[in-house]
């Protein structure tokens, strides 16, 4: 089981893999679940999510990063079956409705005061 500084934001654990292989479970696939999330929030192009945990990488890595970005991006969107990639999404995908639902919930409008002094 990742200890705290590999685990995804959300997860206790990682979706389990078929096989001997343990999927990496680094800064790289932590920067792919924020950027999932930051796009089922926004609505957003992954190309503009923020990418505080590449920034934070001494620049040979954030240049492989960026080699590998579509790539990981490609193998995290596909409905090819992947059990990592498909399991993480699953689970990215709740943690990203839930995290809409708390935001909306916040954000909760006042009700018009008068029926004529609503807004379309």
């Amino acid at each position: 089981m990742p200890g705290p500084s590999t685990q995804t934001p959300g997860t206790t654990s990682s979706p389990a893999v078929p096989g001997p292989q343990e999927p990496e479970l680094g800064d790289r696939k932590r920067q792919i679940a924020s950027i999932n999330i930051w796009v089922q929030i926004t609505s957003g192009e992954h190309h503009f999510a923020p990418r505080p945990i590449e920034a934070a990488q001494p620049a040979n890595i954030q240049h492989a990063w960026k080699l590998r970005r579509n790539t990981i991006w490609h193998l995290f969107q596909s409905d090819l079956p992947r059990p990592h990639y498909t399991g993480l999404k699953a689970e990215l995908n709740a943690l990203a409705a839930a995290l809409a639902r708390t935001i909306d919930a916040a954000a909760d409008p006042q009700p018009p005061t008068k029926p004529g002094n609503r807004h379309l």
